[in-house]
């Protein structure tokens, strides 16, 4: 086999137009057309069994396109609802567990606010009772009855601390 190919053009010189497409010289020996039928031969049959095969394949309901295309919009379609749902329900159940936190936090902070308030006004009071001022010493004229009072007054502290124990967190009352 020869393939002839034109020399290409000088950079500086107009082109030449293109003759027509390269030419294949096939000597005509006997041997030679022996063996050209015999690759014609190969190369017709291996055609016919390639058409054969594009027959059996378009039979089937697989290589429709527009089966292919429902086909998939259906398990696209199931498949993104289904992961959709999922994610949906994942994200609501988060949403109330944050919503139950933000309430619980609300509480604590009411509960802890209530407790220090009541720990602030008898903190005062037991003020009172020590240093013992005229108003006192007439309400609780020794002083027994002054550290039975701030006694009491420690005890209900003790009772409103265990009261609200799950509010304020790990408490523990040592009496």
């Amino acid at each position: 086999m020869k393939n002839e190919d034109s020399p290409s053009p000088s950079v500086g010189s107009p082109s030449e137009p293109a003759t027509s497409q390269a030419e294949f010289q096939i000597s005509s020996t006997t041997g030679h057309e022996f063996q050209l039928s015999l690759l014609r031969s190969d190369i017709a049959a291996l055609k016919e069994v390639i058409r054969d095969d594009r027959k059996n394949e378009s039979n089937g309901w697989t290589s429709n396109p527009a089966v292919l295309a429902v086909l998939g919009f259906v398990l696209t379609g199931l498949a993104g609802n289904i992961v959709t749902a999922y994610l949906t329900y994942k994200q609501q159940e988060r949403a109330a567990e944050r919503s139950f936190i933000d309430e619980s936090n609300k509480l604590r902070i009411q509960k802890i606010g209530e407790v220090w308030e009541q720990l602030d006004l008898d903190e005062v009071t037991i003020e009172h009772l020590i240093d013992a001022d005229a108003d006192v010493v007439a309400k609780f004229p020794t002083p027994g009855d002054r550290v039975k009072e701030i006694k009491r007054i420690i005890q209900s502290d003790r009772v409103g601390i265990s009261k609200y124990r799950f509010w304020l967190g790990a408490c523990r009352n040592k009496a």
